[in-house]
């Protein structure tokens, strides 16, 4: 159910409701908009998270399957350590990051 028809319902409760229970369910009404309106705002932020991928691949092109072999051997070589302990780097770089701009997401979210 979207935001405007989940309004329209709850508009429609309010009424149809017995006169006593109107100040109880406008209070719940505006809660459920609150609550939609912040997710609202936490689907925008994603879509704009996800919108800004940093490594397009026009720019930072794909490696070909055949060179990870390769990058593995010369790490091994060079640094004495293999591919997977520098993408586990990266990786946990990366998560913090994300995990991090969401909690900021999150927060700004929240401020309805």
């Amino acid at each position: 159910m979207n935001k405007k028809k989940a309004i329209e319902f709850l508009e429609y409760l309010i009424t149809i409701a017995d006169e006593r229970y109107n100040e109880d369910i406008i209070k719940k009404r505006d809660q459920v908009i609150d609550l939609l309106e912040q997710g609202e705002k936490c689907r925008q932020n994603i879509d704009r998270l996800i919108s800004k991928n940093p490594y397009p691949e026009d720019i930072f092109t794909p490696i070909p399957k055949e060179d990870f072999a390769k990058i593995n051997d010369l790490l091994k070589k060079e640094m004495g350590y293999p591919l997977d302990r520098l993408s586990g780097h990266i990786g946990r770089e990366f998560h913090k990051s994300l995990i991090e701009t969401l909690k900021e997401m999150l927060d700004e979210s929240s401020k309805v």
